[in-house]
């Protein structure tokens, strides 16, 4: 007796996550990331920004581990002459994508245009690291490039 109602006992658990982990249960309660990011997309071509802002944190919200909501609210701030909190949210999508050497120099971008040369500096290196492990050469030239003018600068205004 004692089998049957265990064996029963641990279907019922299986049937019940079973339905809760359905595509058509979870689409009717919960709007997935991707969903958000669409809608963002949409909203930015209609210039509607505020709105497409909240959709890309709610597609945070949903899924934190997605490196795209982060890289575009970036690429908004920094359209709007937000700098830091374009960093704000390239710096969550660098930590998630620690790899993507063009993340790190638009990360550096980012630094440069706040202000914070050192951090800059630090960006470029990783990124051009990362082109060089890539055998990624034009990317590669394009950030010693950009490494060479910010260090000629730095020592300028000295």
């Amino acid at each position: 007796m004692n089998k049957i109602f265990i064996i029963s006992l641990i279907s019922t658990i299986f049937i019940i996550a079973g339905c809760m982990g359905s595509p058509s249960h979870n689409a009717k309660n919960i709007k997935q990331p991707e969903n958000f990011l669409k809608e963002s997309i949409k909203q930015l071509q209609q210039k509607d920004i505020k709105d497409a802002l909240i959709s890309l944190k709610r597609a945070i919200t949903q899924d934190p581990t997605a490196p795209k909501p982060y890289i575009m609210l970036g690429e908004i701030y920094i359209k709007a002459g937000l700098y830091k909190n374009a960093v704000k949210y390239f710096e969550a999508a660098s930590r998630l994508m620690p790899n993507d050497g063009k993340l790190k120099l638009e990360l550096a971008r980012c630094y440069g245009l706040s202000g914070e040369n050192k951090k800059s500096i630090e960006s470029l290196k990783e990124s051009i690291e990362l082109f060089k492990a890539q055998n990624d050469i034009k990317d590669y030239k394009k950030a010693s490039a950009l490494l060479s003018a910010l260090m000629h600068t730095a020592t300028t205004k000295k």
